[in-house]
């Protein structure tokens, strides 16, 4: 149980947590903890960018992920949080400039 409250799957959950809380700067350090341990996951940059979102900052919440992607141009999942993210936010215009200059495996990946 220890173990799992300093994982990566237990720090998102204290994210989240903290985010239904309304606790920004506790939500934030968890999920940036979160993000430390295993970088090229979605999960947490989705939450870090719900809790942007929350606080009605868009342009930082979307700079999660164009962050994420620069730094880890070939994480499929970070791509598909990114899509999810538009998706939401009613940006699909953005969805094709996003894939425009992925890496073949984010491309091909259904």
């Amino acid at each position: 149980i220890v173990l799992y409250q300093f994982s990566y799957n237990g720090q998102v959950k204290k994210g989240y947590r903290a985010l239904n809380e309304r606790d920004y700067t506790t939500a934030e350090e968890k999920f940036e903890k979160a993000i430390s341990k295993k970088p090229k996951k979605g999960e947490a940059y989705t939450g870090l960018s719900q809790m942007y979102m929350k606080q009605s900052k868009k342009t930082a919440a979307e700079k999660v992920f164009i962050d994420a992607i620069e730094e880890y141009s070939g994480s499929v999942e970070i791509y598909e949080a990114c899509i999810q993210f538009y998706l939401e936010v009613k940006d699909n215009n953005k969805i094709p400039l996003l894939l425009e200059n992925a890496e073949e495996k984010v491309k091909n990946t259904n």
